[in-house]
């Protein structure tokens, strides 16, 4: 299945875009994805990305919680 990476990148992590902006067009590549592919998008992200932006946003996308360190956990 087609994965998006949503992470920060730059200088983003310390100074985030808006949850508002980043869900509208993280919103339209999800749909265009699964319109292309016929499958769901599976999103990647760090914790702080997940907290930030995806959680409760996508409730049909299936997460894949990007950790180096340590078990990831979504509670």
């Amino acid at each position: 299945p087609p994965v998006i990476d949503v992470e920060f990148y730059a200088n983003k992590k310390d100074n985030p875009p808006k949850r508002e902006d980043v869900t509208k067009e993280l919103s339209v590549m999800i749909e265009m994805l699964e319109k292309h592919y016929g499958k769901k998008v599976i999103l990647y992200a760090t914790q702080e990305v997940y907290d930030l932006y995806i959680k409760d946003a996508y409730p049909k996308c299936d997460i894949w919680i990007r950790s180096v360190l340590t078990k990831p956990s979504l509670s």
